[in-house]
């Protein structure tokens, strides 16, 4: 079969799936998706590997917490009331209009960035040059895109769009390095830590007692650079636990600063699902781990568009 005859029959049937209700596409999309990220169609219904548990999830669970954990910041009161304010990056300034942000009394460095997106960020190191018209016109094209609407995450979908400005985290000249803790039952099981996130990422894996693993995620070549030990990691296992602990699984993310942690964000479907762990058999390995809870579909109050669907038509979108 030629090249040109693949690709047409590629664009048909995408055709042929959007004109599908939505109780019928919405699977199929998520399976294609998965089957070309991972190579095999998953098992949905009786999921057995991490990324296909995070594909059920997306189908099957409507806790209502998860949008407000997801929400960047919605989460800073949870989390403060659950570990203290002291965890906690300052909120320089939010809000849900990009003309009202405050160029002139804010102090760099700093970072813009959306409640709702994944790597919507723009960092401003100093005052000089700072285009707030440019900056304003970016950050409403932010505001008007939605995270859910790529991966069928449906809790973005519950969240109302803001601008939020932080502080930028700096150690020794450079931001820290990110800890990402999987938390599985309300147990830490391994830690993920990304290196040189903004420019040459890199990750490494350990496990709670920071043995080193030989494994990696995505396709960010695993660092080969030595990592020390953190040395607040006690300290943020236990905060990892407290703030993931009562779902059946969150990947929790922290800063270890000199003085002390930080706090980063909680996710709930690393990487859409669609990243591939090498080797391939550790994805059933975190599957092992993770537990799922009841089919939850009844929590959804309210409609919220994305892609064509409605997310109260039915069990899925």
């Amino acid at each position: 079969m030629s090249r040109t005859l693949r690709s047409r029959i590629k664009q048909i049937s995408a055709r042929v799936i959007e004109l599908l209700p939505a109780v019928v596409r919405v699977p199929i999309d998520i399976a294609l998706d998965h089957w070309r990220h991972h190579g095999r169609i998953p098992n949905l219904l009786s999921p057995h590997t991490f990324n296909e548990k995070i594909q059920w999830m997306k189908l099957f669970n409507r806790d209502p917490r998860l949008p407000i954990y997801a929400d960047k910041i919605a989460v800073k009161k949870v989390v403060a009331e659950k570990i203290g304010d002291h965890w906690i990056i300052p909120t320089l300034w939010s809000g849900d209009d990009p003309a009202q942000i405050p160029f002139a009394q804010l102090m760099p460095p700093y970072v813009i960035k959306t409640n709702q997106g994944s790597g919507t960020n723009y960092f401003v190191h100093s005052t000089a040059g700072v285009e707030a018209d440019k900056i304003r016109d970016l950050v409403g094209i932010w505001l008007q895109s939605n995270q859910g609407i790529y991966c069928y995450e449906w809790h973005y979908f519950a969240i109302k769009a803001a601008i939020l400005i932080e502080p930028i985290l700096m150690v020794a000249g450079k931001m820290p390095r990110d800890f990402k803790f999987y938390v599985f039952d309300g147990k830490v099981h391994f830690i993920e830590v990304d290196i040189d996130r903004f420019t040459d990422s890199r990750n490494v894996f350990f496990d709670r007692n920071w043995q080193r693993q030989q494994f990696s995620l995505g396709r960010r070549p695993r660092a080969s650079v030595e990592i020390r030990r953190p040395p607040h990691l006690s300290n943020m296992i236990a905060a990892a636990e407290a703030i993931g602990g009562e779902f059946s699984f969150a990947r929790v993310d922290l800063y270890d600063l000199p003085e002390r942690p930080k706090f980063g964000e909680v996710t709930f479907f690393p990487g859409g699902g669609q990243e591939v762990f090498n080797p391939p058999e550790i994805d059933r390995l975190f599957g092992e781990l993770w537990t799922l809870p009841k089919c939850q579909l009844s929590a959804l109050a309210r409609p919220a568009r994305g892609r064509g669907y409605v997310l109260l038509k039915w069990p899925l979108y």
